[in-house]
């Protein structure tokens, strides 16, 4: 250990001349004594005896929390664009793509995929499963909906990644534009059938059934 002592009072400022603060001018130690400890300057350097002492910096811990940003918005999960498929009224084929971008920064697994079961919705498919996403990356999958099929259809794909189940619901009705319009001179007639049956519980009260929730409907007009 080094200490040194000096003959005169200890400057108030360490000025640019130091050559140990490089040129800036920062305060000088504040010590008990009137010969102190210190950090002698290049204009101190040729009178005294100068010697040099370690000196205790104080130090305490701190416990910090990270902050949430955009990175914990974006990242860290599983992303499937779109979340639903609504075709609405369908007239012709119609092709749809959901993307599944893989938003970790480490691989995740793909362990099982189910396509639609309507029929004429089809997916194609860009791997097979089981399969083991990359980080950061990114699988799409076309969706194709024939003309010819139910009058209604609801059905979905399946993935489960990483033990999580992720899905996408598909739904559209398919319809056929009537190509001829009415002659509005003459009337249009539009007609309802179903069935509708009753039962006697007791001489006082009836229960009659709902009446048939898929009626036929016809329709009867002149085009010219």
């Amino acid at each position: 250990m080094l200490v040194f002592n000096l003959p005169y009072p200890e400057l108030d400022m360490i000025t640019g001349f130091s050559a140990a603060t490089g040129g800036f001018q920062v305060p000088a130690p504040i010590l008990a004594y009137p010969e102190s400890l210190g950090v002698a300057t290049a204009v101190q350097l040729d009178s005294g005896n100068v010697s040099f002492v370690d000196m205790d910096v104080s130090s305490f811990a701190h416990v910090g929390i990270r902050e949430k940003s955009y990175v914990d918005d974006l990242y860290y999960r599983i992303h499937v664009t779109p979340g639903r498929i609504d075709l609405g009224n369908v007239l012709s084929v119609q092709t749809e793509e959901i993307r599944i971008w893989n938003a970790y920064f480490a691989t995740k697994d793909m362990t099982d995929y189910v396509e639609p079961l309507s029929e004429g919705v089809t997916v194609t498919e860009p791997v097979t499963t089981p399969y083991i996403m990359a980080p950061l990356g990114e699988l799409s999958y076309i969706v194709t909906v024939a003309q010819s099929g139910p009058p209604q259809f609801s059905t979905a794909v399946l993935w489960t990644i990483d033990g999580v189940d992720y899905s996408v619901d598909i739904t559209g009705r398919r319809v056929v534009v009537w190509p001829f319009g009415p002659n509005w001179r003459q009337p249009v007639n539009e007609s309802w059938s179903g069935r509708r049956t009753s039962s006697l519980r007791s001489a006082v009260s009836s229960n009659a059934d709902p009446f048939d929730p898929n009626p036929a409907v016809g329709l009867t007009m002149r085009s010219h």
